[in-house]
């Protein structure tokens, strides 16, 4: 049991980049950001909700360089439609080509998934340029065995 602390405080290092330092209003502060702006995206990201004054952010949370972060998403077209009605393909095969297929051009374009939920993909980007290339190349992604893709940036 000695080492669980420990075991607890490296898990916290890699996941936060650091132990927590500062609160909800500190990062909203310093990035520039109205508290009510910032509550919104990490909601959107899936945040944890928090008191404003608890400690949970780590140093890497509030000394991001000041850029706009792009938020993009990207679905297979009428994946429910088409699951009900394809006969010699499992949608399992779809959605798994698809998740490899995206994540790997979302790494490939300096980008970040956030979440996978079956044919849909959230990530964000550092620049709007990244953000739109990797919609554009997620879309034109949209061939065999992978049906057309719809893909959406917005910084």
């Amino acid at each position: 049991m000695s080492d669980r602390p420990s075991l607890l405080d490296e898990v916290e290092r890699t996941l936060l980049g650091g132990q927590p330092r500062h609160t909800r209003l500190d990062v909203a502060e310093r990035a520039g950001v109205p508290l009510e702006r910032a509550q919104r995206l990490w909601r959107a990201l899936g945040l944890a909700g928090t008191a404003d004054n608890d400690v949970v952010f780590a140093d890497p949370a509030v000394d991001l360089p000041s850029s706009t972060l792009v938020v993009g998403f990207a679905d297979i077209v009428d994946f429910t439609r088409m699951s009900r009605t394809i006969e010699d393909a499992d949608p399992a095969e779809f959605v798994d080509y698809f998740e490899g297929t995206a994540a790997g051009m979302v790494a490939e374009r300096r980008g970040r998934v956030i979440k996978t939920i079956g044919d849909e993909v959230l990530f964000v980007a550092d620049t709007p340029r990244d953000g739109a290339g990797l919609a554009l190349d997620l879309a034109a992604r949209g061939e065999p065995p992978c049906p057309p893709l719809s893909a959406r940036a917005r910084p």
